[in-house]
């Protein structure tokens, strides 16, 4: 027995409804992907970016203290051959060569901004240990930012995860809907041969 016009023309309306109903879940799966998740996607590679470039500013401060963890220990032999050959203890490095004194000069000059006035032992190292506590103090901020930054990571890759299956629920039941009116046609001509 055959199905009435009325009752063919409903199905085909509700199975195009499903169809376009389908395409529309397909291109909003297709927007999420293409939208919210790279923008995530690139939340992270900036982090990622940051991070990266903040280890290696770490890595240049740490390079930087042990130069002057260097610089130090030339210093302290330099000046125990000089008091050895002085036996003056005050006089320091007073009577060093005038080129390696410049150098030492200027690298203290750099450290503490002002010019080295007294070569006594006890002020050039207070010297050496305020440049490189300066630099051990920048070294814990760029740590703790790129620590605070990383730590946004898990939960943006939790949005992402939940976002991509969200986009599959959309085009797996977008796809549904779109093979249900091959289906509605099967099931029709299937009653039409009974």
């Amino acid at each position: 027995m055959g199905l009435s016009f009325g009752t063919r023309f409903k199905l085909k309306v509700a199975a195009w409804h499903l169809v376009i109903l389908g395409i529309v879940l397909n291109i909003l799966s297709a927007l999420l992907t293409n939208g919210m998740i790279d923008q995530h996607n690139q939340k992270i590679a900036n982090i990622e970016l940051l991070a990266e470039q903040q280890n290696q500013k770490i890595n240049e401060l740490w390079a930087q203290v042990q130069h002057s963890e260097r610089k130090r220990e030339l210093f302290l032999q330099l000046y125990a051959s000089e008091s050895n050959s002085t036996d003056n203890d005050q006089a320091g490095l007073s009577n060093l060569p005038k080129t390696l004194k410049n150098y030492l000069a200027d690298t203290l000059r750099n450290y503490h901004n002002q010019p080295v006035i007294s070569w006594q032992l006890n002020k050039v190292m207070a010297i050496f240990d305020r440049y490189q506590q300066s630099l051990r103090d920048q070294i814990d901020l760029v740590w703790l930012e790129m620590r605070d930054n990383k730590a946004q990571l898990p939960a943006i890759y939790q949005e992402v995860s939940r976002l991509r299956s969200l986009a599959l629920f959309l085009q797996l039941l977008g796809l549904i809907l779109i093979l249900s009116r091959d289906l509605s046609h099967g099931l029709s001509s299937a009653k039409q041969e009974w």
